[in-house]
């Protein structure tokens, strides 16, 4: 079972990037479905890390009779955490649900194989020789790591006429939150007309609250690039990683514009400010808590977020005013700690 975990719930070690979502309701116009005739055929995904390749993905969708789908792959990842390749099958039925999955191949020098079979709420994992009955919910979604031909399956799960933010289920019990953000046109200057410039829908999708994942697809609902912000590592479909630089250009601007309020609540018993704090080469940005009353100097807690990108308040997208260091800094101050 620790190997079934691991294959499916890596990701989850990933830092969280705050939502690019602009404020308010915005109106998009429509967009193509994600699950449909048009997505089977075969394709190549380019992993890459700011325009260093890492690895690459070569996979085939295929349309069956009863609409169902069935999808192989062959992944092959080098990068500097280590390599992986592995071969992968997979039976999803016509609205996406799967039925199967079978995964091989080698990880850091470690030998896998497994194949799933999916019914009711119950999966049927057989590893090392080994059968056992897992648990989960039904319906549930896969997630696998290192593979991005599923995400087109995964992202499909998301309605699009009704639209917003919607809860997807992944297996085994996890929930995460897709929404589809906007659609961005942008120009690619080595490639000619009219191949230039290319309109893409842009979905965010977060994992548990805190792995965010952009997915974006063309005009046929096809999965393009699959990005995640906090490693700067994109998937992208082969005909499209000229738009890779260009549609993470246009992602940024759009997160720089969401500009955080760190000032203290109207009543508080504490002000709250602005510093920065000289380092090697560069500054550390920071508010400033200072009780109200109390005799200074007052004893103090530093706090630092982890690692990747992400607000100082430690925002999880997904999870409504919850910001775990603004509510401790917030509480501590209260009472004469700054």
């Amino acid at each position: 079972m620790k190997t079934v975990l691991r294959l499916f719930l890596f990701a989850l070690s990933l830092p969280a990037l705050a939502s690019a979502q602009q404020p308010g309701a915005q109106t998009l116009p429509p967009a193509p479905p994600l699950l449909s005739t048009k997505i089977c055929g075969k394709g190549v995904f380019v992993l890459s890390r700011e325009a260093v390749t890492l690895g690459r993905e070569t996979f085939e969708i295929q349309c069956r009779p009863d609409g169902g789908y069935r999808a192989t792959g062959s992944t092959s990842i080098n990068a500097s955490g280590g390599s992986i390749n592995q071969e992968t099958a997979v039976e999803w039925d016509k609205e996406g649900v799967p039925q199967s999955l079978s995964v091989k191949g080698e990880a850091g020098g470690t030998r896998f194989e497994q194949t799933m079979a999916f019914k009711g709420d119950k999966a049927s994992v057989t590893a090392g020789g080994e059968t056992q009955e897992v648990p989960y919910t039904n319906r549930a979604a896969l997630f696998i790591n290192g593979v991005t031909y599923i995400m087109q399956f995964l992202g499909a799960r998301y309605d699009i006429v009704r639209g917003g933010p919607q809860e997807i289920k992944l297996f085994p019990n996890l929930k995460a939150q897709m929404e589809r953000a906007g659609r961005d046109e942008v120009s690619a200057a080595n490639l000619s007309a009219p191949a230039r410039a290319v309109a893409f829908d842009r979905y965010s999708f977060t994992i548990a609250g805190a792995v965010n994942i952009v997915l974006w697809t063309d005009s046929d609902g096809r999965l393009a690039v699959v990005y995640i912000p906090a490693q700067k590592v994109a998937s992208s479909r082969e005909e499209y990683s000229a738009f890779v630089e260009p549609l993470r250009a246009a992602l940024i601007s759009k997160v720089k514009d969401v500009v955080p309020d760190y000032s203290a609540p109207a009543g508080a018993p504490f002000t709250a400010e602005e510093v920065r704090v000289p380092a090697k080469g560069f500054k550390l940005a920071g508010t400033l808590l200072l009780p109200k009353t109390g005799k200074r100097p007052f004893p103090a807690v530093v706090m630092s977020t982890g690692s990747g990108q992400q607000e100082r308040d430690s925002n999880f997208p997904g999870f409504q005013n919850y910001r775990p260091f603004r509510q401790i800094a917030e509480y501590l101050a209260s009472r004469g700690i700054a």
